[in-house]
């Protein structure tokens, strides 16, 4: 009878500048300015939730309540990965958001409610909520200031 050890295998970062094991120079990886911008949103939009949320303020709580790893948390924060289209709806659903919100402009306007709850609401009161919205921006547009009452 043979027994087998299970080797624990380490992942190793790999230098991105430098020469490689064969002695070749690397050259620093850079990316596209429009993917970095990405990048760079994606983790001030992710910061920015998670210093707003005090049960997912830290990145080992948000890798918990999104079954995501911390080091993958920590590498978003960082702009070091492009984050998958899982891994942003992993996020958002811990915080009870749509995952486009992650990637939205800061300077639209969001309306703060709770999605997962308005989402459950039956489409006729889906409606009602969207034309009161409606009612009330136009009203302000068509007064040129706030209604009073």
């Amino acid at each position: 009878m043979t027994t087998s050890k299970t080797t624990k295998k380490t992942a190793v970062a790999v230098p991105r500048t430098g020469p490689d094991l064969k002695g070749n120079t690397r050259k620093p990886r850079t990316l596209p300015e429009g993917q970095q911008r990405l990048r760079q949103h994606l983790a001030k939009t992710l910061a920015s939730w998670m210093e707003s949320t005090a049960h997912l303020n830290t990145q080992v709580k948000l890798a918990e309540a999104s079954g995501l790893g911390q080091s993958t948390i920590g590498r978003i924060l960082n702009g070091t990965v492009s984050a998958t289209i899982d891994a942003l709806q992993q996020i958002a659903d811990a915080f009870g958001r749509d995952p486009g919100e992650l990637l939205l402009s800061s300077d639209l306007v969001r309306v703060n409610y709770d999605a997962g709850r308005y989402a459950s609401l039956p489409k006729y009161e889906r409606a009602r909520v969207d034309a009161f919205i409606a009612e009330v921006i136009e009203q302000y547009a068509s007064a040129g200031r706030p209604r009073k009452g």
